[in-house]
């Protein structure tokens, strides 16, 4: 795997963002919803995020299953948010 690309287990089709900012304080706070294409079984979704924090994730199927994340993890060195999920999606 290149160091600098994503995982491609998951493609990004489209983004609905809603964020509400703050700029006295240089801040925001919001929701993110990602639909996805998931290419490969996974009970992780890696993608790009610096300075961020996230209180919430989880997926929802196309049958409206939930599947709730059990850690969400930012590592600031590779600015990558890595969500783990209870169960794999496919």
């Amino acid at each position: 795997m290149n160091p600098y690309r994503l995982p491609s287990t998951v493609i990004p089709h489209r983004y609905d963002l809603r964020l509400e900012p703050d700029l006295g304080a240089a801040t925001f706070v919001g929701t993110c919803a990602t639909e996805i294409e998931v290419v490969e079984a996974t009970d992780e979704i890696v993608c790009n995020a610096i300075e961020l924090t996230v209180d919430a994730a989880w997926v929802e199927l196309a049958d409206g299953t939930r599947v709730e994340a059990t850690a969400i993890e930012l590592d600031a060195e590779t600015e990558r948010l890595t969500v783990r999920l209870a169960a794999e999606v496919a």
